[in-house]
């Protein structure tokens, strides 16, 4: 069979559609779950106490747990456990927090204890106090180190929100599903969706390699 791109025209905003909710849904994803990674993250740097045995376990089962289960899970189980059945968006943007949740606070975490100790030393030495500490010292050495880890994640959660297509979220995938399944012009859809995504992945793969091979010279 011939293909024929220019369907692509055709259904242009079926397709940016589909490309505006993977942005959206990787967009919430990532600010959710900066700021319950950041939280578990303080939990997990008390070694001790309840606070640290939550977010340890937190950590563990959603970096463990299929992505693809924790969908189908939180979609088909919520009515079992919220007073409302969450909706498809809902289950992908609260899945794909959890997930980039549980991912940046081992990758803050891991910042935070690349900062030498002699540089918290040195920090309360000149008399600063434990707030300035953090704000002065250590947190913008642990972003620098964090940045390579936190380009993957954005990577990782526009791979995963392909997998919410399944239970009807009108990403990317799920339209090009659709409008091959109307058409019978899978080749040209999937085959844009393919280009798409390598639009979205590729810049941040590249600046992922570029931080750290910067960062390499500079302690080299």
């Amino acid at each position: 069979m011939n293909s024929d791109w220019s369907i692509l025209y055709q259904y242009r905003y079926e397709i940016l559609g589909g490309l505006w909710t993977t942005i959206a849904l990787v967009g919430l994803a990532l600010v959710s779950g900066y700021i319950v990674g950041a939280l578990a993250c303080c939990g997990k740097l008390m070694r001790t106490g309840p606070l640290y045995w939550l977010s340890t376990f937190y950590i563990n089962t959603f970096r463990a747990l299929p992505e693809t289960v924790l969908v189908f899970w939180i979609y088909f189980c919520g009515p079992f456990i919220f007073t409302a059945a969450p909706s498809a968006w809902q289950t992908g943007v609260i899945s794909m927090s959890l997930v980039a949740g549980a991912y940046f606070a081992e990758i803050a975490r891991a910042g935070i204890q690349s900062v030498s100790r002699g540089q918290w030393e040195a920090a309360r030495a000149v008399g600063l106090s434990e707030f300035w500490v953090w704000i002065d010292v250590i947190i913008p050495q642990a972003v620098r180190a964090m940045l390579p880890s936190s380009a993957l994640l954005v990577t990782q959660l526009v791979k995963m929100s392909g997998l919410v297509s399944a239970i009807g979220v009108t990403e990317l995938i799920y339209q090009a599903q659709t409008l091959g399944s109307l058409s019978f012009r899978y080749f040209e859809f999937f085959t844009a969706v393919a280009v798409l995504y390598f639009i979205l992945i590729f810049p941040f793969s590249m600046a992922s390699r570029f931080i750290e091979a910067h960062m390499r010279q500079q302690i080299g």
